[in-house]
């Protein structure tokens, strides 16, 4: 026979590994939700997690899609959300949890909740608990969990549950709400671009005759219409940019993928900006291995990043300095690297460089597209960019394309930036 004290102990450490099991699960819980963005896949994820944790059915009901319920079954059998709707609706009004089990089989509360035969039957020898599913303060809908253990010493576990698919439904959310209304930016940005280039290359057009038209060297209107070419040129250059983010955000199949050597894509970059190099006293140096593999890429997009890259170094590196251009293999895929010895990133700049319109100086004349551009176009082809730079020493950018042999690379698409410190 146990002593009081033995049973006590037994009591607690039933009550720690309770305890424990609760926080392992909540914690994948949270892994699962924190996974996704999308509404559907968190909650698909969430009732197999639950499904493969002991419970038998669980639902998660939306008040904002009261036409689409999340019922899942561990094995074939009736859909108990529409019959348990009564029930659902109680815990939403309410904002408090319910635990039915098998011993309030005669209640008026399981009468008014479950309509089918399947219920009592499903009921007998289980336990089912509704909990409100919140966020913000707000009651969003219910979870529902039918399990065959005792489950009135975990609601308040469930209960955190409910808040955790809350939050995470919340985020959800919000991102699509913000992707939509990026979205509808983007659709307004290239709607107005498209506009705007018909009359803006009329107007470039007349402008280019009329600098072609001799004029004495000192009447002011031949400096005029300079100045008006120019700003022209800029006003072309920046709806150019306007309509090519959208359309890589907007259909990423437009990209013309083929197989690529790296090195003749520098080659030509390199060809590109060695008069303006030259004449600015910058030397342009390659380094690039013999046996790099081919790159998989939209050849004119990826000509179109180097060209960024490579026209910002120029902007910012001082004669007699140099710029490298590079490629190597890196983690299965290759990256493509240009570094100059410029007067580099301030720190508080860095994270920002990039977002679009953004020009860390105001001076250097760009749409301040060009790197926002290159994200785009590097994310498209499912690679990732990178800026590494020290102030006073010079910036690094590098950028991932996939192989054309078909190894995978290890590193997940995005945007990193690192500041160099001594």
């Amino acid at each position: 026979m146990l002593s009081p004290h033995e049973i006590e102990q037994r009591a607690r450490d039933r009550f720690g590994e309770r305890a424990m099991s609760a926080l392992v699960l909540l914690a994948d819980v949270s892994a699962v939700l924190g996974s996704t963005l999308d509404v559907d896949e968190a909650i698909d994820g969430l009732r197999t997690l639950l499904l493969n944790r002991g419970a038998e059915a669980c639902s998660v009901d939306l008040i904002a899609q009261r036409d689409l319920r999340y019922w899942s079954m561990l094995a074939p059998g009736p859909d108990l959300s529409v019959p348990l709707r009564g029930l659902f609706d109680r815990v939403i009004a309410t904002g408090e949890s319910v635990v039915l089990s098998g011993e309030d089989s005669g209640t008026g509360l399981v009468e008014m909740a479950a309509t089918l035969d399947p219920f009592a039957t499903l009921l007998r020898e289980r336990n089912l608990v509704v909990v409100p599913v919140v966020a913000r303060c707000t009651t969003i809908g219910t979870l529902a969990v039918l399990v065959r253990v005792p489950v009135a010493g975990d609601v308040s576990m469930f209960e955190e549950l409910g808040r955790r698919v809350g939050a995470a439904i919340r985020t959800c959310q919000l991102y699509r709400e913000a992707a939509m209304s990026i979205g509808r930016r983007d659709e307004a940005l290239a709607s107005f671009a498209h506009d705007l280039r018909g009359p803006l290359s009329v107007v470039a057009t007349v402008l280019r005759d009329l600098v072609a038209t001799p004029l004495d060297d000192g009447d002011p209107s031949s400096r005029a219409l300079q100045a008006a070419r120019r700003a022209t040129e800029r006003m072309s250059d920046l709806v150019r940019d306007l309509l090519d983010l959208a359309h890589v955000r907007s259909d990423g199949s437009s990209l013309h993928v083929e197989s690529w050597d790296p090195r003749e894509l520098i080659d030509e970059t390199v060809s590109t900006y060695e008069p303006l190099a030259r004449k600015r006293r910058i030397a342009l140096l390659r380094a690039i291995p013999s046996d790099l593999p081919n790159v998989h890429c939209d050849r004119d997009r990826i000509l179109r990043v180097l060209a960024n890259l490579v026209g910002n170094s120029l902007k910012f590196t001082r004669a007699g300095k140099h710029i490298t251009l590079s490629a190597d293999v890196v983690s299965g895929a290759i990256a493509l690297r240009v570094m100059d010895a410029g007067v580099g990133i301030s720190p508080s700049e860095l994270p920002h460089v990039f977002e679009r319109f953004r020009s860390g100086h105001e001076e250097d004349g760009s749409t301040g597209l060009g790197l926002a551009i290159a994200k785009a176009f590097v994310e498209a082809h499912g690679g990732r960019i990178w800026i590494e730079s020290e102030l006073g020493k010079g910036t690094s950018v590098t950028f991932t394309l996939p192989r054309a042999d078909g190894i995978p690379s290890e590193k997940p698409s995005g945007v990193h930036v690192v500041h160099r410190t001594r």
